[in-house]
Parts: structure tokens; C-alpha cells; sequence
């Protein structure tokens, strides 16, 4: 009777142990892509949901200040913004503009005549130079 008990107790685990692996739906913790496959970033959170949240990303840390916590906050975004698109445009603009400046000067008075013309001879700083100064 006993050997009988341990082949039922033995049939039952191996009974239980195919349910569990054979019928049990697969664990889902990823979201999957239509066509099956397997997208690990789908199910994490994102920057702007965690900017509707809180309006600053912060974090953890170790250190006594905690000023030094707070990863993203909307200032930093604005000042990225005027660095990276608006302070680039100020440049060109200021840069086109004076380059149109110069060039509506130069047109307007022309260049400039020496009554003279120009010096024949020319000035060296270095002594080795000298021979390439001709005049």
C-alpha cells in the first residue's frame, strides 16, 4: 500500500508540473509588436509623461544636496531651446546683416583710390621673410 501511495503522490507532481508548464498562458510582462516580436522600450515610461506628472524629472542620490536631484526641469528646457535654435538664428541674422552692410558700402562708394598708387616696397616682420619681399 505504501509503494502504491508513492507512485499516486509521484503521478500527482509530475500531473501538476505538466499543467503548470503545458497549459499556463506565457507570462506577457513585454508588449509584443504585431508581428510577434519583442519591443523592451514599449512599456517604459517616457519623458513626457513624466514631465506631465511632475513638471521636473527627479531622481536619487547620495549626496547632501538635494538641488542636485532634479534631472530635467522646465528652465533647463527653455535655456537648451534659446542655445540650440534661437541664438543660432540671432547668429546668422547678425552675421548675414553685416556681411549685406559691407557689401552695400562697397557698392555705394566703391573702392578706395590712392592718389599715389600703390608703394612698391613691403614690410617684413621677420629677417628670415626678407627675401620673399620684393620691392
Amino acid at each position: 500500500m505504501a509503494m502504491l501511495f508513492t507512485h499516486a503522490r509521484f503521478i500527482v507532481a509530475a500531473l501538476a508540473l505538466a499543467l503548470a508548464v503545458f497549459i499556463a498562458a506565457p507570462a506577457s510582462a513585454q508588449q509584443r509588436n504585431p508581428d510577434n516580436s519583442v519591443n523592451p522600450t514599449a512599456s517604459s515610461v517616457k519623458e513626457d509623461q513624466l514631465l506631465q506628472q511632475l513638471s521636473i524629472i527627479s531622481g536619487r542620490g547620495t549626496i547632501p544636496d538635494v538641488k542636485s536631484y532634479n534631472i530635467e526641469q522646465p528652465a533647463g528646457r527653455d535655456w537648451r531651446q534659446f542655445h540650440q535654435v534661437t541664438l543660432r538664428w540671432i547668429g546668422a541674422i547678425a552675421i548675414l546683416g553685416i556681411l549685406a552692410v559691407l557689401v552695400i558700402f562697397y557698392l555705394i562708394r566703391g573702392m578706395v583710390r590712392l592718389e599715389t598708387g600703390r608703394p612698391g616696397a613691403c614690410w617684413c616682420a621677420s629677417p628670415a621673410l626678407n627675401a620673399s619681399c620684393t620691392g
